[in-house]
């Protein structure tokens, strides 16, 4: 008797073996999709606003049409660990628009108060006649000497920091894309809202225009110091093209 079973034992071992495997397996996968459906309940996606992609608009967008529950907003600084979800830009388009952004003193005037630092990257940018004169060398190329007077003055800032720092760990749409804000919600955080994004995408329209007289100038700065912004960018949103 005792042969009989311990031939059926050594007999169906592996069958038994592949059937434990299978429960294991199993418990696993039920456990991760529990954990999916409790992140969905417990961590809502949280949208981080990085500097000069619209946040503003975006911010009164999202408070005005998603409960906290599903999305939340949170500034840059704030660094969102759980779900985070963030918008980046073409990094020349993002330097212009922070550069117009100091030129015309924030949003309401008084961008220079805010601090000393402030009110000297002010006074510097618009000391300055326009991108040739705040870092060229009449060559086309980098002054290194002006390069580094205007990051001492005005780098500190937060709207001139690489995005790829606030934005590396997180779900990325596209400035360009926008339009597609609220397929981005629902793929992503699985909830959405009728309600139309109308989002400033304009920033100062053409005011300022003239003070980025050198395209390729600009363009080569940007490579320089946002050279992890310019692959992020070029490796999400553009594909095989070049930026």
């Amino acid at each position: 008797m005792v042969a009989l079973v311990n031939f059926n034992i050594k007999k169906y071992a592996p069958i038994i073996f592949i059937f434990v495997i299978v429960i294991v397996v199993s418990g696993i996968i039920v456990k991760q999709i529990i954990n999916t459906i409790s992140n969905y309940k417990t961590h809502p996606c949280q949208f981080l606003h990085n500097p000069k992609t619209g946040g503003t608009s975006l911010k009164n967008y999202i408070k005005d049409n998603f409960d906290n529950t599903c999305l939340s907003f949170h500034a840059h600084h704030d660094r969102p660990t759980e779900n985070p979800i963030s918008i980046i830009r073409d990094p020349v388009k993002r330097f212009k628009s922070a550069i117009k952004y100091v030129l015309k003193n924030g949003h309401d005037d008084r961008w220079n108060n805010i601090s000393n630092k402030h009110q000297r990257c002010y006074d510097f940018l618009n000391s300055k006649t326009n991108i040739s004169d705040l870092f060229g060398d009449g060559h086309g190329n980098i002054d290194p000497t002006k390069r580094k007077k205007f990051e001492s003055v005005c780098l500190f800032d937060d709207i001139f920091h690489s995005q790829q720092k606030w934005t590396k760990n997180s779900k990325l749409l596209c400035y360009e894309k926008l339009d597609n804000f609220n397929n981005f919600i629902e793929e992503n955080c699985g909830c959405t809202t009728d309600a139309d994004l109308i989002p400033n995408t304009n920033d100062t329209h053409n005011m300022f225009d003239e003070f980025f007289n050198n395209p390729k100038l600009l363009r080569k700065y940007v490579n320089l110091q946002y050279k992890k912004d310019v692959e992020q960018y070029k490796n999400t949103c553009l594909s095989n093209e070049k930026l």
